[in-house]
């Protein structure tokens, strides 16, 4: 019987080589050379692998098997604008109906966030960003609006680990941005907090766009 536990475990793993940029893109994906790196059968490889493409991570080549699969130009364009629409949705939602957001949580990350990116630890800053945006959706309470900003969560991981990898400029803004952005939506203040947020995101959409020199495919 197959250990769905150990199917999962594999999954996990292999999504993050992907996301964190180990696996790069179009990278055959061997299930001898897997299955002996992990020592484990081919079973439950299998079985992570046809998840990992379901999850669009990895393709199946007929005669060729598994590979890393690409994020296009296009690709990168098209997260940015669900990502614009998902956030824009949850800070109106948030001012227009007064909902408390947990700022000293927000506040606690964005140093988190700005301490990494001084100290050069690229894994912390990354995910601490995230994650901040994250806390913002979430406090909409929309189990909806959570599982599509979940959904591309980790597509959003894997074009900052890119990001990182490619050198795009990283520079202060995002602190000073996040710390207006709460600053609005403790005041409920829609309209500022909607121009900062859309400001906020075409920026980073831009400096990867640039970093990556409208490359085709370049994860």
């Amino acid at each position: 019987m197959l250990d769905k536990g150990l199917a999962e475990q594999i999954y996990e793993k292999l999504k993050w080589e992907i996301i964190k940029g180990e696996l790069v893109s179009n990278t055959s994906i061997s299930e001898r050379k897997f299955s002996e790196k992990y020592g484990i059968s081919r079973t439950p490889l299998r079985e992570a692998l046809a998840r990992l493409a379901m999850d669009g991570f990895v393709i199946n080549i007929p005669g060729r098997g598994y590979i890393v699969a690409p994020i296009t130009f296009k690709e990168v364009v098209d997260l940015f604008d669900v990502r614009m629409c998902i956030e824009t949705f949850a800070v109106t939602k948030i001012c227009d109906n007064k909902i408390s957001v947990d700022c000293d949580l927000l506040r606690e990350i964005n140093h988190d966030y700005f301490e990494a990116g001084n100290t050069g630890n690229g894994e912390v800053y990354i995910i601490k960003n995230v994650n901040f945006h994250k806390v913002i959706v979430d406090a909409v309470d929309n189990a909806y609006v959570t599982n599509i900003n979940n959904l591309t969560r980790d597509i959003v991981l894997r074009l900052a680990f890119a990001s990182n990898r490619l050198k795009a400029v990283v520079t202060r803004d995002g602190y000073q941005e996040h710390e207006r952005l709460i600053r609005y939506l403790e005041s409920f203040n829609s309209q500022e907090c909607i121009e900062e947020l859309q400001a906020h995101l075409k920026k980073g959409q831009d400096r990867l766009l640039e970093a990556s020199q409208h490359s085709y495919s370049y994860l």
